[in-house]
């Protein structure tokens, strides 16, 4: 990202207004964990940790409101709140992020994903038949304990 390193909202930092988060500074993808059909817990603990570590829950949460007026502030909101949008959409599979490029705050992202968690539960006793086959399928092998229990831990 040749050219963006270190910029922030255009003075805000100087004034004491901003996060403290950069372009340059920020990966434009925030977890490993891409969401798909079957891992929305993973995928939404690794996001919810990555963005408070940034200090930026307000976003997705919705307690950060957009300020009123055109201000320094209402320019660091827009572009914070259009840098967890890019962290988000670019964690969700691509057949389901198009999706959400139409909305305008990672708040609404957020909401939208998980009402259609909670609504997307079909399915969830053949998913829950196969966990269940795989959990006392498991067995350690020659792996080490760590391995065997990340393994274990991953599918409980």
């Amino acid at each position: 990202m040749a050219g963006f390193e270190h910029q922030t909202c255009k003075g805000l930092e100087e004034k004491g207004l901003s996060h403290g988060v950069t372009i340059g500074d920020s990966p434009l993808q925030i977890s490993h964990v891409k969401l798909d059909s079957t891992n929305y817990l993973i995928w939404f603990r690794s996001c919810s940790l990555a963005i408070a570590a940034c200090h930026l829950t307000g976003y997705i949460d919705g307690t950060l409101k957009q300020p009123a007026d055109d201000g320094d502030l209402c320019t660091q909101w827009i572009f914070e709140n259009a840098l967890v949008m890019t962290w988000l959409i670019n964690s969700i599979q691509p057949t389901l992020s198009q999706t959400f490029l139409l909305l305008d705050t990672i708040h609404k992202i957020w909401i939208v994903v998980a009402v259609a968690r909670m609504y997307s539960k079909k399915g969830s006793d053949a998913q829950a038949y196969e966990l269940r086959k795989k959990v006392w399928g498991l067995d350690q092998k020659d792996r080490s304990l760590v391995v065997y229990y990340a393994e274990f831990s991953g599918l409980w």
